[in-house]
């Protein structure tokens, strides 16, 4: 008997991983894996306190969960943690039995000293993957501790701090880690007993849906980090600054690699196959050269500064830097083709949800059976610089399609305003009457664009195939021989505290950087010396900041932007369309061998926006009742080259401007739109057809004496001059909610919240302590939110057909920490 029980025992503690790792919904464990934590916040944390780490997180789940069985994962694993791919990690998890799989770590520390107290802030993130179905969910949560009255200068002195004493978790340090990773287990419990959404194929009618406006938003962010990280790569091994580094083959297999998943996305994109997996997979290659980057700019930081920054490398070297730049220009190349992709399948989204209404011809300019829409101009900002890295003053940037220019200013910066957004633009700079730069930029609807320029022979050649963004930190190459060289390493916030990312900061004489995503920079080997900081933001005045660096010292600035100058809207009514002008632009978009192209988009641009309208099924587009004056047009279409020309328009007059578009020169491009070219459920057939934009992205031009309204068949159907039928789309018929979530007791924003609404995958608060929700039916719905350090909290409302649901959420904060007793450290 007792052979027996001992064999049952055995077997139940072999069996033990797949049992617990079955669904919490049976009353049974789910075993959670959690990989070593690592370090990304430039801190340099000690291994102990990212071990301390771990251990912490553990705890937490394990006392605050009794579903979940956590584990910390060790053995043979097929790389760093940070640089394995989903796929690696679903392998590896199910190898060591767990159900999911946890890799994180520290994404920023902060410490204060605020008068005699001291504050530490720590931000922790992780992915949660299911083992299983590789589905993927990412969480980040903060928290905070503070000491009353202490001697200690930060909370941060790795080395000195005595991790083994009692203490410990009493210190501002230790406070943090725990609130924090308190935040941190208590969003991977909820996603782990509702399942992180699967990685699976979407269904057609997923993969033809436009995106949301926050998902583009997203994108052109993603995209620019990439740009900074290449461009941060690439100022590490240019001129003598290789010369002090190591190692650098990981930069060639990591750029390798990286190069590798895009050219699979693109071939997805050609296909128009969904890219979720392989994006996932660029996202790990990014993570991991960013982690290099990071780790070489350190090591050049700790570094004394070279002497001559001229010196050549060895020839080993020089041959394997030459090879890296070449990988450099060719992800840079690589990610261009992406986005030329990804902005003619936007246009080709956005004509499936428009049409031209017009009658014969061209439309009869006594009914309003065409329709046109307004859109806010974006704006392309940036820096030019030679290569010494000094401004250069007085160029002028040339945006080639709408004629739009800017000149730089003293500090070498310039902003584009009021450019049609969602497309490639291409761009000439010119400085002393010739071309010294060309290059092309993707322009966010709504937003900004950004391309950095270097000019001179250190340029690399003159014409890249797209533009930079300079990186966020700068080794300064005019320390020379001194040896009192320091660092600073700051911050550029809004009035909320939240992080502005790709904020312009210039130092004279020591260079230019732009702020990451988390709104932090860098400059080391900074001689000392005083300095002025100039912090400049697109839409809104320079922020001067006076420094003075002392020896070795590290400064650390805190720039807030009070209040940002965003230019107002512009409305079209007002600034160009006058009624009873009686003018009309009006002419037919065709291909180069003169065939009719359908559902062109036409944009006749105005100074701070734009009147946008879709050709019929004959080609014609028209605009009337325009304010006299010249107006650029761009005609645009799906898969071929844009066109644009200057017209003029003269009161009781008609313009007439014909387009003939040619053939993209992207066989990608055209591959991609060919592929997506087919027909969509409830797309308009007709080019008699009226359709309002589904995203809110335009206005409809109100009716007023000049556009009369036709009158109305015994059927009740709207008829031209004509008396040609107009069918009219049906409404879009479902609506999203927007909300904020607030502190009950402070009434402040609540960011980083989770907030679940059924049927949807689960949303976090961004800083300002708003979610939102899009795609819902009509009808009743409620939400949860869940936030460490507060009572959950929830509401209902309700979904009207096509409309908005606006909603403010109040959380019960629970009780605070008390102040403790100063940290004990060693002596």
């Amino acid at each position: 008997m007792k052979r027996l029980l001992g064999g049952l025992v055995f077997l139940a503690l072999i069996c033990w991983p797949r049992v617990a790792g079955a669904d919490s919904q049976s009353g049974q464990l789910m075993t959670v894996g959690i990989l070593p934590f690592h370090d990304e916040s430039g801190t340099q944390a000690s291994p102990e306190f990212l071990r301390r780490a771990v251990q912490e997180f553990r705890r937490q789940l394990a006392s605050s969960f009794k579903d979940v069985l956590p584990r910390t994962l060790s053995g043979e694993m097929p790389g760093a943690p940070a640089a394995m791919s989903i796929e690696q990690l679903g392998s590896f998890g199910r190898q060591q039995g767990v159900r999911f799989v946890i890799r994180g770590g520290l994404l920023a520390a902060v410490s204060e000293k605020r008068g005699r107290d001291l504050e530490c802030r720590l931000e922790f993130f992780c992915d949660l993957i299911d083992a299983g179905s590789l589905g993927v969910s990412s969480f980040r949560a903060e928290g905070s501790g503070l000491e009353k009255n202490t001697s200690l200068a930060s909370a941060l002195s790795w080395d000195s701090i005595d991790w083994d004493n009692p203490e410990f978790g009493r210190s501002t340090l230790g406070q943090a880690l725990t609130s924090s990773l308190a935040g941190l287990a208590e969003q991977v419990h909820t996603s782990a007993t509702t399942g992180p959404r699967p990685a699976k194929a979407m269904d057609a009618a997923e993969e033809l849906a436009p995106p949301a406006a926050e998902a583009a938003v997203d994108t052109y962010e993603s995209d620019q980090d990439l740009q900074q990280v290449i461009a941060q790569a690439e100022s590490l091994i240019s001129g003598g600054a290789a010369v002090s580094l190591g190692d650098i083959t990981p930069l060639q297999r990591s750029l390798e690699g990286l190069l590798s998943a895009m050219d699979s996305k693109l071939k997805l994109l050609e296909e128009a196959q969904n890219t979720s997996t392989v994006d996932l997979e660029i996202r790990q290659r990014q993570e991991e050269l960013q982690g290099l980057v990071d780790g070489y700019t350190q090591q050049l930081a700790e570094a004394p500064p070279p002497q001559d920054y001229s010196q050549d490398a060895p020839a080993e070297k020089s041959a394997l830097t030459s090879t890296l730049q070449d990988l450099l220009q060719s992800a840079l190349t690589s990610l261009l083709n992406i986005q030329n992709i990804r902005a003619a399948l936007g246009l080709q989204d956005e004509a499936a949800q428009y049409a031209y209404a017009g009658g014969e011809e061209y439309a009869d300019p006594g009914t309003d059976d065409y329709a046109y829409s307004e859109e806010p101009g974006s704006d392309i900002s940036g820096v030019v610089y030679d290569e010494a890295g000094n401004p250069v003053e007085g160029a002028t940037i040339f945006e080639t399609e709408t004629g739009a220019e800017a000149v730089t200013d003293g500090g070498g910066s310039y902003t584009i305003t009021g450019v049609p957004g969602g497309r490639i633009a291409t761009l000439r700079v010119v400085k002393g009457g010739r071309t010294v730069a060309t290059g092309r930029v993707d322009v966010p609807p709504k937003g900004t664009g950004i391309a950095d320029w270097q000019v001179g022979a250190g340029a690399r050649g003159s014409t890249p195939p797209a533009s930079k963004i300079i990186p966020s930190s700068c080794i300064a190459k005019n320390a020379g021989i001194r040896s009192k060289t320091g660092t600073i390493q700051g911050v550029v916030l809004d009035d909320k505290g939240k992080p502005l990312s790709r904020t312009l900061v210039l130092i004279k004489g020591v260079g230019a950087v732009r702020t990451d995503s988390g709104g932090r920079y860098t400059f080391v080997h900074v001689p000392q010396g005083s300095y002025e900081l100039s912090v400049q933001r697109s839409g809104s005045a320079p922020l001067i900041q006076k420094i003075k660096l002392v020896g070795l010292q590290t400064l650390r600035p805190r720039t807030v932007f009070a209040k940002t100058a965003l230019r107002p809207a512009a409305k079209a009514s007002a600034r160009v369309l006058v009624r009873g002008e009686n003018t009309r632009i009006k002419g037919k978009v065709a291909d180069a061998r003169g065939k009719t192209l359908s559902r062109s988009k036409v944009t006749v641009l105005y100074p701070g926006g734009a009147l946008v309208a879709f050709s019929n099924e004959r080609g014609a587009y028209e605009f009337r009742d325009l304010k006299q004056g010249k107006y650029r047009v761009l005609a645009a279409k799906s898969g071929y080259a844009d066109s644009a020309a200057t017209v003029e328009v003269k009161k009781n007059g008609t313009t007439v401007r014909d387009f003939r578009l040619s053939e993209s020169s992207s066989a990608a491009v055209r591959k991609a739109v060919s592929s997506r070219d087919r027909p969509r459920t409830g797309a308009a057939t007709s080019a008699s057809a009226r359709v309002s934009s589904p995203k809110d992205k335009s206005t409809p031009i109100p009716k007023d004496k000049s556009t009369p309204v036709p009158p109305k068949s015994a059927s009740g159907s709207t008829k031209s001059a004509n008396s040609k039928a107009v069918q009219v789309q049906p409404a879009v018929t479902k609506g999203e909610v927007r909300g904020t979530v607030l502190d009950g007791k402070t009434g402040k924003p609540v960011p980083g919240a989770t907030v679940i609404l059924k049927g949807k995958p689960g949303a976090k608060t961004d800083g300002s302590g708003q979610f939102r929700f899009a795609d819902l039916t009509p009808g009743a719905h409620s939400v949860s939110v869940k936030r460490a350090g507060f009572k959950d909290g929830s509401d209902s409302f309700t979904i009207k057909a096509g409309g908005t649901t606006s909603l403010r959420i109040r959380l019960t904060p629970l009780a605070t920490v008390k102040p403790v007793t100063p940290a004990i450290r060693k002596s």
